[in-house]
């Protein structure tokens, strides 16, 4: 593939566009120049190759002094205006929402009120997809010849997550079977994933922000531009909308989706692929509670459900729980994104709430996001600042479980996470909200309720009796030890992706 500002482009550029890749290289972050580059992308498929005439705005602020650049296509028509608007790398967050104002001045009321919404919502009968977007998309052109053999990777976007490490760790291996990775994600974000090395060899397409028409385009152009030798669904909407029209298109192209976690009340993304199935070959599903939920719940056959877990995904090797000193404050830990998922306000309750009961607490938290804002002032305000350590998500994982006693999951929602095999692996004991398939691998002594008032009561509680006793931190760490190999017995996900990849790639 050609490439401009050092990442894959889809044409080669016009001589206004070179002249143009040094001073955009020089006023540009690595990320803001990939994003570019996917935009520019996506500009072309959507205009079906037509040239394509890119101003970029920093901040508001026309770079290059609003001049425009011309990229040739490589088809004949007028050529489509596309304006670019980049963030700045350190730039806030924009203004809250309403609900946001109100989720982060009463977190806690919040959840009970969301939680109160989803009571006795359960997931309704799914209708499978009927085919109908497959009329509203034009027939594609047979590929061209030459096209480069390549992987359709769907993604949501390039946040930090373990499903994103996930599906960046398969773009890796789409790659190391020399195949081109195109990587559509269709959720807004500051992706900071794109700083990684595997996207300066990927083609990048963000789809979002396009007109459903334009975003058709972009599929159609994608089928017609590459040879395409597999699909990759990861948390996907997007493609899963147009799977059926990309199976009718290439009736001999696998599709494969990847699946963590089954959403609050109507199944998410899981729902999505009910819908889909169909068009898809193999669903992989990272924990038995989601094959359950597919197979026994929905209908879908269980021949094409691979249950690989990523217990391996970012563990190598284990240790047992070092001997901690019984004079020394008890350090629980908070790894994750600062996100409603995982309820970081409920983390600083159950700090609170242990120093009230006379428990000798400290606490990390491990990583940022948007409501980083919300912690801080929840820190403060309960009189924590010299009781819990925040940690930006750059620092090692590793670190903070060095020096944990427990780790924490207090999310209202996960799959399995990965955070419980690392910290396992690391000799440290997991409490988990009992959510997802957490009780696969969370001792049921340390398995909590969800709901936030009885998290805290019995989180509480629990703590209270691992400070007391090594004996009984041990206890939690052994039976979490043997629930994480006895999910390993099952072929790791690397491992099943891997061979699938091969396949596609001989």
């Amino acid at each position: 593939m050609i490439e401009f500002l050092g990442a894959p482009i889809l044409v080669e550029p016009g001589l206004r566009a070179r002249e143009a890749e040094a001073r955009w290289e020089s006023e540009l972050s690595v990320r803001q120049r990939r994003l570019l580059v996917g935009e520019v992308n996506a500009g072309l498929l959507a205009g079906r190759g037509r040239p394509l005439d890119v101003s970029v705005e920093l901040e508001g602020v026309p770079l290059d002094g609003g001049a425009t650049v011309r990229f040739a296509g490589d088809a004949d028509g007028d050529a489509v205006a596309r304006v670019v608007r980049l963030r700045a790398d350190d730039a806030p967050a924009p203004a809250p929402s309403v609900r946001e104002r109100f989720e982060r001045r009463l977190p806690l009321t919040y959840d009970r009120l969301r939680a109160a919404a989803l009571t006795g919502r359960v997931s309704r009968p799914l209708v499978r997809d009927d085919g109908a977007v497959r009329s509203r998309i034009a027939d594609a052109a047979p590929t061209r010849a030459g096209a480069p053999a390549s992987v359709l990777v769907g993604m949501h976007w390039l946040e930090l997550g373990g499903a994103e490490t996930w599906a960046v760790r398969t773009v890796e291996q789409v790659a190391e079977a020399d195949l081109l990775p195109v990587v559509v994600v269709d959720r807004e974000s500051r992706h900071p994933l794109l700083l990684g090395e595997i996207f300066a060899r990927v083609l990048f397409v963000p789809v979002t922000g396009l007109a459903q028409a334009e975003a058709d385009e972009v599929l159609r152009g994608i089928a017609e531009r590459f040879a395409l030798r597999g699909v990759l669904v990861h948390h996907n909407a997007w493609l899963y909308e147009r799977a059926a029209w990309l199976a009718t298109a290439r009736p001999e192209l696998p599709i494969v989706d990847s699946l963590h976690i089954v959403e609050d009340g109507y199944g998410g993304f899981p729902a999505f692929s009910v819908r889909a199935d169909a068009w898809i070959e193999r669903h992989h599903v990272i924990s038995p509670a989601l094959t359950d939920w597919l197979v026994d719940r929905h209908g879908v056959d269980a021949a094409k459900v691979v249950m690989a877990p990523l217990a391996r995904l970012t563990v190598d090797g284990g240790a047992a729980p070092a001997e901690r000193d019984p004079a020394a404050p008890f350090t629980i830990a908070y790894v994750g994104r600062m996100a409603r998922q995982k309820r970081p306000y409920l983390f600083v309750r159950l700090v609170h709430r242990l120093r009230r009961a006379g428990v000798a607490v400290q606490a990390i938290m491990h990583g940022d996001g948007e409501l980083d804002q919300t912690t801080r002032t929840l820190i403060r305000r309960h009189g924590l600042d010299d009781v819990v350590e925040l940690r930006p998500h750059t620092r090692p994982v590793a670190d903070t479980l060095a020096e944990a006693d427990l780790l924490v999951v207090s999310s209202q929602n996960e799959g399995l996470t990965l955070t419980t095999f690392e910290a396992v692996a690391a000799g440290v004991p997991v409490l988990s909200a009992d959510v997802g398939s957490q009780s696969s691998v969370v001792a049921s002594a340390a398995l909590v309720p969800a709901p936030a008032r009885a998290f805290l009561r019995e989180a509480t509680r629990v703590i209270r009796e691992l400070a007391g006793s090594e004996d009984a931190r041990r206890a939690v760490w052994e039976d979490e030890r043997r629930r994480v190999e006895k999910l390993s017995t099952h072929e790791d996900a690397t491992t099943w992706m891997r061979e699938v990849i091969a396949r596609w790639a001989a």
